[in-house]
């Protein structure tokens, strides 16, 4: 966030890209956000959805974090979570005391611990946010529908940023 204008959307994307990477199970959660259409899509397909998912997500990222002015993150603590994850209690501190309060969902994958969900202070996941919009993407256009939508968001966010 500290060399956020200097580095620009491109710049955020690329320095933000592999620790996002490392941090998230991408591929888990596209699975869950595509829900039971995954069982549907082809290999190829999956693998379109998986990279276009994880472009966006990176992209969202990089759009976010546009600037700073002193923020800070803080983890509160830890605790058991359903289907054996575990929660990270967190605030996002901002000095203007508009602080945000999440909750990263993590999940052991061979031997590290890894996001797959995000929830905001109001109990709203992130996954089941794009869940329920790509749902209806898939019911009407399909799964290549809804990769061509991943895939022009993502274009959109690099064209904008």
């Amino acid at each position: 966030m500290r060399g956020a204008d200097a580095l620009g959307f491109n710049g955020r994307y690329a320095r933000l890209k592999p620790r996002i990477e490392d941090s998230f199970h991408l591929p888990v959660m596209t699975q869950i956000a595509i829900g039971k259409f995954w069982r549907k899509a082809s290999s190829s397909q999956k693998t379109q959805l998986i990279r276009s998912f994880s472009d966006i997500s990176v992209g969202t990222y990089a759009k976010r974090f546009s600037g700073f002015s002193g923020q800070s993150f803080q983890t509160k603590g830890t605790r058991k979570g359903p289907q054996n994850t575990i929660l990270v209690d967190t605030v996002l501190k901002n000095p203007s005391d508009t602080d945000v309060v999440l909750t990263y969902v993590c999940r052991e994958v061979q031997g590290a611990w890894k996001i797959i969900d995000v929830l905001l202070d109001t109990g709203i996941s992130e996954l089941a946010v794009r869940r329920s919009e790509y749902r209806r993407i898939l019911k009407s256009d399909g799964i290549d529908g809804l990769i061509a939508v991943l895939k022009r968001k993502a274009r959109q966010q690099r064209l904008s940023g």
